[in-house]
């Protein structure tokens, strides 16, 4: 037996850090007990907001939500319950990615679909937002399907500008793993519409892959 994945938390107070804690353990009930990729952000309140991928969805990933006010992150009480924000995700690697544009807008960008091998639905890339710091988010909107039902999506970066811009980019990865093309898309609004998605860059005949794209 294992015992389950947990994301861990500590608090640099100028000179030292603090011993680190378990915040969030991965749901042990069925066996599947990992927790991949948690990233966080700052917003001007002062709050943390936390995402992390975890699998009590098999074979699909869960993509959770929780927040804290900094001051008060080392104490594992403080922390609010963690949110399902969505259950269809890849796991797939840097398949998550949130960004905050202030004063209180989360975005978040992540890969859908069965994680690997062919499947009977087409695995995309999905967008949501929280406009209150946390408090509600907006139904998923697709911001790209991929037809081949041997391929899907990872690396996905959000970069949100001045004047309302909101970049999002990902990779496609075919049916080797590796990555066959790499996408752009852009909204001028905030997240509410997005323009059409653009190709970057793609792997030719003797390309290795195209990956690891950076915004």
């Amino acid at each position: 037996s294992r015992t389950p994945d947990t994301v861990m938390y500590s608090q640099w107070d100028g000179s030292t850090w603090t011993q680190p804690m378990n915040i969030f353990f991965a749901p042990a009930s069925d066996g599947n007990m990992v927790i991949d990729f948690p990233q966080a952000v700052m917003d001007q309140q002062g709050l943390i907001h936390l995402i992390w991928l975890s699998q009590p969805n098999f074979p699909y990933y869960t993509l959770f939500y929780s927040s804290v006010p900094a001051p008060q992150a080392r104490y594992v009480q403080a922390w609010q319950p963690k949110q399902a924000l969505a259950e269809d995700l890849t796991g797939t690697e840097f398949s998550i990615h949130i960004a905050y544009e202030p004063p209180s807008t989360l975005h978040v960008a992540y890969a859908r679909g069965v994680a690997s091998g062919e499947t009977t639905e087409e695995r995309g890339v999905n967008y949501i937002r929280s406009t209150d710091g946390g408090v509600t988010w907006s139904e998923p909107v697709n911001l790209f399907k991929i037809s081949n039902l041997r391929w899907g999506a990872s690396n996905v970066r959000v970069l949100p500008a001045d004047d309302g811009r909101l970049f999002i980019s990902w990779t496609v990865w075919d049916e080797t793993g590796n990555g066959h093309a790499v996408y752009f898309i852009r909204s001028l609004d905030g997240g509410l519409s997005f323009d059409a998605p653009v190709l970057l860059a793609q792997a030719h005949e003797n390309d290795y892959e195209r990956d690891w794209n950076s915004l």
